[in-house]
């Protein structure tokens, strides 16, 4: 499995980032060492989906020893989908994979729970979290141990109604893709939400800190996804949510202005969101050192390439940019070319050829200079080609990623690549 952070936030008073992370083990690929979560100290732990069965020979798991060590540190856990049952597993409890797969837009039931008087309202719990953050700061600042945060989840464990508190119920709309299912939950653990093929739909313990879903709360199709996710971090977590663009942008300027130094910057653009953002935050933080290129390589609509550049230079007035028409070289190298992956690398190579030539002819030094090159690569294009079963199971190569030639000789800057699309229609809003 992979292992991603997330920072919860940023301090306002200095504008830098919180020491507050939720690290994500990603079950889509297959390496994770203890060092790694040792060394973030994470505040929660999120465990993803996959295509694996648990029982299966070669299913990613939990290392003994990290597992240990979140349980010992008492650090909250959410388990999605595969991460449900890969927590259920662990634990003692009984995976099935009998039945059809459960695949779409489901109705899941939830289930009545006791009146819990301890139950906090919103402001109530919002005010909870941000003294939890704050007294796990100072402590850990007084003892020098940053394991102090999830120790805040631990002086004031949660309730078994804080994960859907505020759901409307008793029915609502998620989105299921699942085969294995739970058949027998752990000693502990109470069910919280069920269809009428799946018993076992949302678990929890919270004397361990640890839910669980089937369902994915992250895609838009499950209604009550985000207030699912808010009341993990802020109810069971205790974190204070301070995230937002706008202390992001700043943050991200910032390092870039220290890790591009004087240096210049080239960047292909294509007049999509992605790489229209990445260049307006490359031209916000270097201004002229920043030198931007739109390839025509005939692939696009008819016309599009016109107004594509008149776009980028309505929008952007004061940039270096030039175009290039390449479409004929792209038509002579793709012809006769049927295999997508085949074509996918073929555009990626030639792509750089021809982004090289450019640079070139402006007497930009490729060769003997640490010369950056800025690609708007997001998150979802490392998901997409990245798989732990190797290519077989990989959605595709993308060609922000799996299409570069090795030989490529500009160094890669990817200063969106921890973004979705959502967060990058946003950043072009406020940029």
């Amino acid at each position: 499995m992979t292992v991603s952070s997330i920072k919860n936030g940023m301090d306002e008073g200095n504008n830098r980032p919180s020491k507050h992370i939720v690290l994500v083990l990603d079950f889509g690929s297959q390496f994770s060492r203890l060092i790694e979560i040792s060394a973030a100290r994470p505040a929660a732990v999120v465990l993803s989906g996959g295509p694996a069965s648990v029982y299966e020979a070669d299913a990613p798991h939990i290392r003994r020893d990290v597992w240990n060590l979140l349980q010992q540190k008492q650090v909250p856990m959410l388990g999605i989908c595969y991460g449900m049952q890969e927590i259920v597993y662990q634990l003692g409890g009984r995976i099935v994979g009998e039945g059809p797969r459960e695949f779409g837009k489901t109705m899941i039931s939830l289930c009545p729970l006791p009146e819990d008087p301890c139950l906090m309202d919103a402001a109530a719990a919002a005010a909870a979290a941000t003294a939890a953050t704050q007294a796990a700061d100072a402590a850990a600042e007084a003892t020098g141990d940053p394991w102090q945060v999830p120790a805040a989840h631990a002086a004031a464990p949660p309730s078994l109604g804080d994960l859907f508190f505020g759901v409307k119920g008793p029915e609502v709309p998620v989105w299921m893709s699942h085969g294995d299912k739970v058949e027998q939950l752990p000693s502990s653990f109470t069910a919280l939400a069920s269809t009428s093929t799946c018993r076992y739909v949302a678990a929890a313990s919270p004397s361990l800190g640890v839910y669980t879903l089937q369902f994915h709360p992250e895609v838009t199709h499950s209604a009550c996804g985000v207030s699912l996710l808010t009341n993990f971090l802020q109810r069971v977590c205790r974190l204070e949510l301070t995230w937002c663009m706008h202390w992001f942008l700043p943050q991200q300027i910032k390092q870039l202005q220290q890790q591009i130094g004087n240096r210049p910057v080239v960047g292909a653009l294509s007049g999509g969101v992605d790489s229209t953002v990445a260049a307006a935050l490359l031209h916000r933080a270097i201004g002229s050192n920043f030198h931007a290129f739109f390839i025509d390589t005939g692939l696009l609509r008819k016309n599009e390439a016109t107004e594509t550049m008149h776009a980028l230079k309505q929008s952007f007035p004061s940039i270096s940019l030039e175009c290039i028409d390449a479409s004929s070289r792209f038509f002579a190298a793709l012809k006769g070319v049927t295999d997508p992956e085949k074509k996918r690398k073929i555009i990626g190579g030639l792509f750089i050829d021809v982004f090289e030539e450019a640079i070139q002819k402006k007497n930009i030094p490729v060769e003997g200079t640490l010369l950056l090159q800025v690609i708007g690569t997001l998150y979802p294009d490392v998901i997409e080609s990245v798989s732990y079963k190797g290519p077989s199971t990989t959605i595709k190569t993308h060609h922000n990623v799996g299409g570069l030639p090795e030989r490529m000789k500009l160094k890669v800057l990817e200063p969106l690549r921890d973004l979705f699309k959502g967060n990058n229609f946003f950043c072009l809003i406020v940029l």
